[in-house]
């Protein structure tokens, strides 16, 4: 009998037989066989990285991690399923940028922190959104460090709006507030230095959000400053 063990190279092309394979048996419906073997390859791609935490490797585990949630996604009724293997991709990428990492690196894991957060708002799972937006603030800001642009800018201001949203949906209407007001301060500075339509439909945003939040008693008297910003943006707009 030969116990010989498999070289990692002997492990990717296995891995990427089992790839196949699974995309084939989904397409031809047979969906248990496909989860089987997806499930494997996931198991193998992990192997293989947890040895060499190669770049190549690294990639070829979140295509792991794409196909196997991108399976559960097209089952229709798994999106607490498919926020888990997102939540193992951010972990790989989370990893990565920790070590050693690019601008492309960490602007690549801000964007599979997004797609992860939107689903756990469709999952309603507000806790593990404040916690994830939490972090996404911090790669966010390191990022912002060293570009300084409003591009990257952005990343911090929707963590930001995500956290004022994850409070709100909890019932924390001054931490929801504290978020809202950090966003409407970044978008105004933004705003009146380049008069984008855009950027004002988004302020018009925020400002409803944070009219809408002082109505609660705990920060009612923020109410009328609120009013008055909504009244003149839609001045400048008017205007234009």
């Amino acid at each position: 009998m030969n116990n010989r063990k498999l070289t990692n190279e002997e492990k990717r092309k296995n891995l990427n037989t089992l790839l196949e394979k699974g995309k084939d048996l989904e397409d031809r419906g047979k969906f248990n066989e496909a989860e089987k073997t997806l499930l494997k390859a996931c198991r193998i791609a992990e192997n293989i990285y947890r040895q060499t935490a190669s770049s190549k490797d690294k990639i070829k585990l979140i295509e792991s991690y794409v196909k196997i949630s991108t399976f559960y996604k097209n089952r229709g009724n798994y999106l607490d399923i498919v926020q888990k293997w997102y939540q193992k991709i951010v972990g790989v990428l989370s990893d990565a940028c920790n070590q050693y990492s690019s601008l492309d690196d960490y602007r690549y894991l801000l964007e599979w922190i997004i797609k992860t957060i939107y689903l756990m708002n469709d999952n309603t799972d507000y806790k593990h959104q404040l916690l994830l937006a939490t972090k996404m603030k911090g790669y966010a800001k390191l990022l912002y460090k060293k570009t300084k642009t409003h591009e990257d800018l952005k990343f911090i201001i929707l963590a930001e709006l995500f956290l004022g949203d994850a409070n709100q949906k909890l019932n924390h209407p001054i931490k929801a507030y504290y978020y809202y007001q950090l966003v409407a301060k970044k978008l105004e500075k933004i705003y009146y230095q380049l008069l984008d339509e855009t950027i004002m439909n988004d302020l018009f945003d925020v400002y409803y959000k944070l009219l809408n939040l002082t109505n609660h008693k705990l920060c009612k008297i923020f109410h009328r400053k609120w009013q008055n910003r909504i009244y003149i943006l839609k001045e400048k707009k008017n205007a234009n």
